[in-house]
């Protein structure tokens, strides 16, 4: 079977840091992933940091340090790299080699990357299989904080990868390079989901060949059963045909005792008789026992077997309790994240993107669920998260009832107020024609008081000549009588 070098990259914001953080340090007092052993945990360790850290600020030392520039709100500060193997080969390593396969790793990165922007290199060793969870602060020489110039594209996620594998390989770790596909790139949490998956395949196997085995190991007892009868009814078949030798009795009378006569020659026969019916009595027996411990072993190898089938059965249906609640606590995650102030245009984003991550891991849950029954089951349990969800909707539907009243109470408003703007826009109207039927009038006023004005003043003038009013004659000059 193949073994492949793993990388993986996630881009983290402002918001993902702390659940990181409590993640990968192992922060939390009751974790619900139960992939997580805890009494393995105190073997995790980190290549970067000597002890735990806050991820918020050490990320803000970072950037004040060395970005110029202000920093977006929705900018990508982390971009965290998932690193490891395939399961097989991972736990096939010596804790020894696991290391150094990690410190491989983290080398490559910082010649990449710089060390000076790794934020940490965390082992985990307490899940199914040795993983580490590397985080980089997207800073570039020029002081700018930007994942785009370093992993945007599937030409430098690929480059990324190809360069990953022959490090590894020229460390001195015999692994392959995948081939390229068409497939979306998954998250941490898709990859982790993706590789219960495969567990539960796995064990699905195991447990398709153990029951094929257990039907060899009963058909086998079957046959043994039907054997070790057989025998016996030839034993007794053979037991009646053998025939004992004839003899004589004789009666006992007066003067006699009971007594049998058997000739000398018969007397010898049925002797080496009883001594052959014996040594075939103790070979049947040593027979017989021989072929019940026979029986018992295999009895008991079905009982072993049967009970390894349960366990295997426990363990599967384990796994896919885990692997819902890993899906439901992404549903959640997914929630929160859309309940934050987000622009739009990021809201749209988120939404989408959520949409995608729900689709496909709805179609995972559909495809676990027809391929074991025992899912339905696990249906059972949910339908309380599933009630409280249908009370956080009733309170949500409500919430919008009471938002739509405050709406329709401002569209009424908004539309008295549009016709009372109709209203006086009509009255404008009437002022508007009425002020330019007045503008024609005082156009044809005009008009006719130029073509009159030179004759009627000449006729005041002579008026008030001829009256003898002088006087009042200079009053109406050419200006005064314009006016």
């Amino acid at each position: 079977m193949a073994n492949y070098a793993v990388i993986r990259m996630e881009k983290y914001k402002k918001d993902r840091l702390n659940g990181t953080q409590k993640h990968n340090q192992r922060e939390f007092q009751k974790s619900k992933n139960e992939n997580i052993d805890r009494g393995r945990s105190h073997l995790n360790y980190d290549l970067v940091n000597g002890q735990p850290i806050s991820y918020a600020q050490a990320v803000r030392e970072k950037i004040e340090g060395r970005v110029k520039r202000k920093v977006r709100d929705d900018a990508v500060l982390v971009s965290e790299f998932l690193i490891t193997a395939s399961p097989d080969y991972m736990n096939g390593l010596s804790e020894t080699e696991q290391r150094r396969y990690f410190e491989a790793a983290v080398d490559h990165l910082k010649e990449k990357y710089t060390a000076e922007n790794m934020l940490y290199a965390t082992v985990h060793m307490d899940e199914a299989t040795p993983h580490m969870h590397v985080g980089i602060v997207p800073i570039t020489e020029d002081g700018r904080l930007s994942a785009k110039d370093f992993f945007n594209g599937k030409l430098k996620m690929k480059a990324i990868q190809d360069d990953f594998h022959r490090h590894m390989v020229k460390s001195g770790f015999d692994l392959e390079r995948g081939e390229p596909s068409e497939k979306k790139h998954e998250n941490v949490h898709q990859y982790k989901i993706n590789q219960r998956k495969a567990e539960l395949e796995r064990l699905n196997a195991e447990i398709a060949l153990k029951e094929k085995r257990k039907a060899e190991l009963e058909q086998q007892n079957r046959a043994v059963e039907s054997v070790v009868s057989v025998k016996k009814e030839a034993l007794t078949a053979k037991t009646q045909e053998q025939r004992i030798p004839t003899v004589e009795f004789e009666k006992a009378g007066l003067f006699k005792k009971d007594k049998v006569t058997v000739p000398q020659h018969e007397l010898e026969n049925l002797y080496a008789y009883a001594e052959d019916q014996g040594k075939m009595a103790a070979q049947l027996s040593r027979q017989l026992e021989a072929e019940t411990e026979e029986k018992e072993r295999w009895k008991s190898i079905a009982v072993e077997e049967r009970e390894r089938a349960d366990s295997k059965d426990k363990m599967l249906s384990d796994l896919q309790k885990a692997m819902n609640e890993e899906v439901e606590k992404a549903k959640r995650g997914m929630r929160r994240k859309l309940t934050k102030e987000f622009t739009e245009e990021q809201r749209e984003e988120l939404r989408q993107e959520v949409k995608e991550e729900l689709s496909a891991l709805k179609t995972e849950n559909s495809e676990l669920r027809t391929e074991n029954n025992d899912l339905k089951r696990l249906t059972l349990s949910l339908s309380a998260q599933k009630d409280n969800e249908v009370k956080k909707h009733a309170e949500t539907k409500k919430t919008l009832k009471t938002e739509r009243g405050r709406y329709s109470e401002l569209l009424n408003f908004a539309k008295e107020q549009n016709k009372e703007f109709k209203s006086l826009n009509e009255e404008n109207k009437t002022l508007r024609e009425r002020v330019a039927v007045l503008e024609q009038w005082k156009d044809k006023m005009v008009q006719w008081a130029k073509e009159k004005l030179p004759r009627v003043r000449k006729l005041a003038a002579s008026f008030f000549r001829t009256a003898g009013m002088p006087r009042e004659a200079n009053k109406y000059k050419d200006n005064e009588l314009e006016r």
